[in-house]
């Protein structure tokens, strides 16, 4: 309860009165009974099944025969009778649920969006985030009021590619690519090759960062991989992640190349949480060199805000991270290709790295790993993260535990803590997709404007 409550006081929540933790007591001590309960009902019943065999052959080899059934036999039953029922009652119900349509979100009136007139994609087939995607993109007169006094503005392009529009990943992502087409994109600016988040949602406010900040010269492009909300997907099913951040990229910068280079846009590789999980597969190689070196080739920039502990190049990173710089904010060589920041004003002048992650020092998402069940994980080795508290300490299984359920509750903390990033889409935008000439005063207004910019349902 202590080490709770330090930690809440570190990432600015109040604290957890203590009588809380009495019912904590007594639901563990019922999940527990029931478990138990369970164990032993599995347990009698092999020992019934290895009376019955013994009755007829030698009571070693009922034995042998019995045990060797349950290893063999018991994860299979319990995948197909116990975790695959549940998983697809949960799959069905965010199925009913992504068929809906949030209140206050409308199909568009401008052929720029998905969904809108003269679109590819039919508005029903882009599911209820896709819809809220691309049905509060914000009109030029929305931006005009944030954007600086006398910043030529344009409509924004978002295309979005739902799960119902095509049959698998590299259908949707060819079809994305069409839709970039019809709308003009390549002729845009900056072109945002995104990969969403478990049910297909991208961040608003990050979209709304990328099209302030250039005017709406932009055009933000993602496909839908899932149902699920990100903390399902990651335990179960974050391999769709990874083949549609993949396809879409691959799709994309096959099309961009046909583009002048003089006059092609800016392509930048985005992805938050899960998101960034299956955006960085489109350029994992042998090392974590080789990994920053194909990203560098292959975009102008990349910004993964929020990773996992199992992404595939943000890991490897850390690994080889320079003697002395903490896992929380690592430096790899000398900088210039990659930047690790935990807060915004860390990425004030990342504008010539091309590879940017954000990443909390308190965001669960980062750190839970299965190897925590069994061994220290690296965040709590050397130096603490700054919203970290120093009298935690390391438990087989519970230190686990603690932090898989912090996956679920993540982004409950207050901006700038846990899986919270909604203070740091200016700076992140910015760093990666400014115009010309951008300084940091310009970002430091426009993150004033965004505060209350909202367009639609949130």
């Amino acid at each position: 309860a202590d080490w709770q409550n330090a930690q809440r006081t570190l990432v600015e929540m109040p604290a957890v009165a203590r009588v809380v933790y009495l019912v904590v007591l007594v639901v563990g001590a019922v999940i527990f009974g029931v478990f138990v309960g369970l164990g032993r009902l599995a347990g009698q019943g092999l020992v019934a099944l290895h009376r019955c065999l013994a009755r007829v052959i030698d009571r070693r080899i009922a034995f042998a025969t019995v045990l060797a059934l349950s290893v063999a036999v018991g994860p299979t039953l319990a995948q197909d009778f116990v975790l695959r029922p549940v998983f697809d009652s949960v799959n069905s119900s965010y199925a009913v649920v992504d068929r809906s349509t949030t209140p206050g979100t409308t199909r568009p009136t401008t052929s720029f969006q998905s969904g809108g007139p003269g679109s590819l994609v039919s508005w029903r087939s882009l599911g209820m985030t896709g819809r809220n995607f691309a049905g509060n993109a914000p009109s030029p007169e929305q931006l005009a009021t944030v954007v600086a006094p006398g910043t030529p503005v344009v409509e924004p392009i978002r295309v979005y590619v739902g799960l119902q529009s095509a049959p698998d990943a590299a259908a949707r992502a060819r079809l994305a690519v069409r839709e970039l087409e019809r709308t003009g994109a390549f002729q845009r600016r900056i072109l945002v090759v995104a990969t969403a988040t478990g049910t297909g949602w991208i961040n608003p406010q990050a979209a709304r960062a990328f099209e302030a900040i250039n005017g709406g010269d932009t055009a933000i492009v993602t496909i839908q991989y899932s149902y699920l909300p990100s903390w399902i997907s990651f335990l179960v099913d974050k391999d769709k992640a990874a083949e549609a951040g993949v396809a879409l990229f691959d799709a994309v910068h096959r099309r961009w190349l046909r583009e002048p280079a003089a006059t092609r846009p800016r392509l930048v590789a985005f992805g938050e949480s899960l998101g960034s999980y299956g955006s960085e597969h489109a350029f994992d190689s042998d090392s974590a060199t080789a990994s920053l070196r194909k990203i560098i080739d292959r975009t102008d920039a990349a910004l993964w805000v929020g990773p996992t502990e199992s992404n595939v190049i943000r890991t490897p990173l850390i690994e080889v991270r320079d003697p002395g710089t903490p896992t929380w904010r690592p430096v790899v060589g000398d900088g210039r290709r990659s930047t690790f920041a935990n807060t915004p004003g860390q990425l004030v002048r990342t504008a010539d790295v091309p590879v940017v992650y954000e990443q909390h020092a308190s965001d669960p998402v980062g750190w839970w790993g299965w190897a925590s069940a069994w061994s220290v994980p690296l965040w709590l080795q050397g130096p603490r993260g700054y919203d970290v508290p120093d009298r935690a300490h390391w438990f087989p299984i519970v230190t686990w535990g603690q932090t898989a359920a912090d996956l679920i509750a993540g982004f409950s903390a207050p901006a700038g803590h846990g899986h919270n990033y909604n203070d740091a889409w200016p700076e992140a935008v910015a760093a990666v997709a400014a115009p010309p000439g951008w300084t940091a005063a310009d970002t430091r207004a426009i993150s004033r404007r965004l505060q209350h910019f909202v367009v639609g349902p949130e």
